[in-house]
């Protein structure tokens, strides 16, 4: 569905998460511009309760929202991940063999991917290579960038 004025169309994003998105913001038809302003809110959120913001540990961040995050030795296949745990509360699994400053990128990575809708219903592919994923999880995956 196009936004008066901005001739883009949903029908571009084929990934089922963008899809879920854009339903659920129905004003906005760029997904970029809805996972800024989410992103701007959470922030927002997370100074009005007397977080500092930048510089600072993205793990505190996400735990203000009740996501943990945890380093791990263990191959995960990926930088990190966002996975239910038995408790059905999402954490970020990350490798703690990264530089930290990686490590920083890919915990609010797996953050952004908690702006979807449907995140809880279907997590990110974390077992696929990046390099033989189908356009529409690669666009998905740009946008959590």
């Amino acid at each position: 569905m196009p936004t008066a004025g901005r001739g883009r169309s949903s029908n571009r994003f084929s990934h089922p998460s963008v899809q879920a998105l854009l339903a659920a913001h129905p004003e906005e038809s760029d997904p970029k511009r809805i996972i800024r302003r989410l992103a701007r809110e959470k922030v927002a959120y997370a100074k009005a309760l007397g977080w500092s913001g930048p510089p600072f540990n993205p793990r505190i961040l996400t735990s203000i929202f009740g996501i943990r995050c945890k380093p791990v030795g263990h191959e995960i296949l990926s930088e990190g991940r966002l996975i239910r745990y038995p408790d059905g509360k999402p954490w970020i699994e990350f490798r703690n063999d990264s530089l930290l400053g990686r490590q920083h990128f890919t915990i609010l990575h797996e953050f952004a991917h908690t702006f979807f809708p449907d995140f809880s219903d279907c997590l990110p592919l974390n077992d696929v290579p990046v390099d033989i994923r189908a356009a529409p999880e690669k666009q998905f995956e740009n946008l959590c960038d």
